[in-house]
């Protein structure tokens, strides 16, 4: 069944032309040079494997103040947004930014010292959301 369904192409990669959209991808800036002679950065985006991101002089200044090289080998997580040119059968080539920002994640949470033993009255979940639900919980 599987491989019935992996044998589908519903799309043929030869049919998509080459396109222009405006958005967002993310990835880790894996190396900082020139892309045709532009100022760019390259990340690797799980989705699209390495791309290249070409820089804007006003968002390279901006960019290049914040940033330094190490942050290349820390693997810093990026989101840039702009002008997304596919190649023929839909690859992404490569992103012209309006802007990049980093990525912050947000600290891990200790379930441990927010748990609340108490939260449901000692029901069990389901009879909870039963009274919960019927109304009967205030």
């Amino acid at each position: 069944m599987i491989n019935a369904i992996a044998a589908l192409n519903l799309f043929d990669d030869a049919d998509i032309p080459e396109r222009e959209a405006f958005g967002e991808i993310e990835g880790v800036m894996v190396a900082a040079g020139r892309y045709r002679n532009r100022p760019a950065i390259q990340i690797r985006s799980d989705y699209y494997g390495f791309i290249w991101v070409t820089l804007p002089q006003a968002v390279m200044d901006n960019f290049g103040s914040e940033h330094s090289v190490s942050d290349i080998w820390r693997g810093k997580t990026l989101v840039a947004y702009g002008k997304l040119s596919y190649a023929k059968g839909g690859s992404l080539k490569s992103v012209d930014v309006i802007n990049v920002r980093e990525k912050v994640f947000a600290d891990p949470i200790d379930l441990d010292s927010i748990l609340d033993p108490e939260f449901t009255f000692g029901l069990d979940p389901s009879e909870y959301l039963d009274q919960l639900h019927e109304g009967r919980l205030a």
